[in-house]
């Protein structure tokens, strides 16, 4: 059987000439070609599963803002070191079901629900010589800092400042000094 090429330029219908010996008439077809948006977005759908579903370990230094949703859902990254990273949005590491140490080099601002669902983060290390912000006090709701087995580790003569700020305070008993982290 030859193959028949039907020159397609838009969404519609098309109609197939008669091609074999059961086919006595034309036949209408449907087309759907998809937009450029939506190829791309298709695409990067793709790569965000396939990133899901392989990235174990992330450590980038040119990211400067986690977006919304960026890691949602990875099931296999157990640790990510952010040294640029001065934004975390909504959801950027939640349920991240085997999330266990996430660390930022500079200062941040962790938005509400930036850890939702991650239960099994243990380490949450803060670098910066300068304290962080935190979106709300519910800010990592539901979330193992939320339930009191994850601990948030700052710089040593910052430990203070935390426990006592805005939001923070309501981690208190979980921040440590950096001193007491153990990799």
């Amino acid at each position: 059987m030859a193959d028949i090429q039907i020159p397609i330029t838009a969404n519609g219908t098309t109609t197939l000439a008669t091609a074999g010996k059961f086919c006595d008439r034309n036949i209408a077809v449907a087309v759907n070609v998809p937009s450029l948006a939506e190829e791309l977005a298709a695409q990067k759908a793709e790569k965000n599963s396939i990133l899901s579903r392989s990235v174990i370990e992330i450590y980038n230094d040119e990211i400067t803002t986690l977006g919304e949703y960026a890691l949602y859902a990875n099931r296999s990254m157990t640790k990510a070191v952010f040294p640029n990273v001065t934004v975390a949005y909504y959801y950027s590491l939640g349920a991240c079901s085997a999330l266990k140490h996430v660390e930022f080099h500079r200062q941040v601002t962790l938005h509400n629900s930036i850890f939702q669902y991650s239960q099994s983060i243990e380490k949450l290390v803060l670098r910066s010589q300068t304290r962080c912000s935190l979106g709300s006090a519910t800010a990592l709701a539901n979330s193992s800092f939320a339930n009191g087995t994850g601990y948030i580790y700052v710089p040593d003569d910052l430990v203070d400042l935390y426990k006592v700020s805005n939001n923070w305070v309501t981690y208190a008993s979980q921040i440590k000094p950096l001193s007491e982290l153990e990799e």
